[in-house]
């Protein structure tokens, strides 16, 4: 036996990237604002892509630098979106605003948006599209600028 210890070095293990999880969540009602309540009174869970559809949703309705208690990354810009001299530029704005606040998720879970649509009517528009999740997972919103 020698003065040190002799012993195996272990191996080294390399890090590995968390995937996106899709969690269930509470399902919400986006038009009463309210979480959705089956008939015995208990709340409905939503699947995990339902709660990711619905956490877009929310992000969408937004304004960014709007609420103090989310960072500049959350929201959108329709206001100034809305400015803009030209219906092209109003339609590339709201590409970009919508696809920077959507790949935003800290959960990773947008891997793309894409397919955009716009439906004009006097000062506002629909605007709709595709969201690809991470999983590769598509679903489509629409939302009102």
């Amino acid at each position: 036996m020698g003065l040190y210890p002799v012993f195996e070095t272990p191996s080294i293990v390399e890090d590995t990237v968390a995937q996106p999880v899709f969690r269930q969540s509470l399902a919400f009602d986006q038009k009463t604002g309210d979480l959705l309540i089956d008939g015995s009174g208990k709340p409905v869970l939503a699947n995990g892509h339902d709660t990711w559809i619905q956490w877009c949703t929310k992000v969408l309705g937004t304004e960014r630098s709007e609420m103090s208690a989310y960072s500049d990354a959350i929201g959108v810009e329709f206001i100034s979106a809305m400015e803009q001299p030209t219906r092209a530029a109003r339609e590339a704005m709201l590409e970009r605003t919508i696809k920077e606040a959507l790949m935003a998720d800290p959960s990773k879970r947008t891997a793309d948006v894409r397919s955009f649509a716009y439906s004009w009517e006097d000062d506002h528009v629909e605007v709709s599209f595709e969201v690809i999740g991470s999983d590769g997972y598509t679903g489509e919103i629409s939302v009102t600028a």
